[in-house]
């Protein structure tokens, strides 16, 4: 059994336990394989994971401006709404 914990400065976003060996894992068939295996909750911490780690990229790498410059500009020319 492992137990991967994402950690994101001092918080733990989350923990995920399996019983497949990810230091084993070398192709992306067998961490398919190794996804599959994973219940619902482990899948929707994976996601989440992913999902963070894609955000906290795209804010380091500046991949993120242009979709925040856009955002701003419908926002100043009255092409948002209120949720």
């Amino acid at each position: 059994m492992v137990q991967l914990k994402v950690l994101h400065g001092n918080a733990r976003l989350a923990s995920i336990r399996c019983s497949c060996s990810i230091l084993d894992m070398s192709t992306v068939q067998e961490i398919e394989n190794a996804i599959e295996k994973l219940t619902e909750e482990q899948i929707e911490e994976l996601r989440a994971w992913l999902f963070d780690r894609a955000i906290s990229q795209g804010a380091t790498n500046g991949s993120l401006d242009l979709l925040a410059q856009e955002a701003l500009n419908e926002k100043r020319i009255g092409r948002t709404k209120q949720l």
